[in-house]
């Protein structure tokens, strides 16, 4: 997989690294950047694959979350046509929730 490793003294870091030396001090990672955390900043969207598990539970709870406001929506114009109300409009926020493709909503 495509990293870079980041460090206080890059140079120092690479030599240890080189001379298969335990990195200590300076030559401490302080963090790892992955050619997918630089896509994923540059498209500011996740980018899920197959090492992400997609039944997270945040993941879980958002889809309910969309399932919820479509009934929601839906039993609010089931209302409003029973009342004679009749609008032939789309929200924003449904038809965005709708294009997203996900089938289990």
């Amino acid at each position: 997989s495509h990293m870079a490793l980041v460090s206080n003294a890059p140079r120092l870091t690479k030599q240890e690294i080189s001379s298969r030396k335990v990195l200590a001090g300076a030559t401490l990672p302080i963090g790892i950047v992955t050619l997918e955390d630089v896509i994923e900043k540059i498209l500011q969207e996740e980018i899920l694959d197959e090492s992400d598990n997609p039944f997270t539970e945040e993941l879980l709870m958002e889809r309910r979350a969309k399932q919820i406001l479509l009934s929601l929506i839906k039993k609010r114009r089931q209302v409003q046509a029973a009342d004679g109300i009749v609008e032939d409009k789309t929200t924003p926020l449904l038809g965005a929730i709708q294009n997203t493709g996900d089938s289990n909503v």
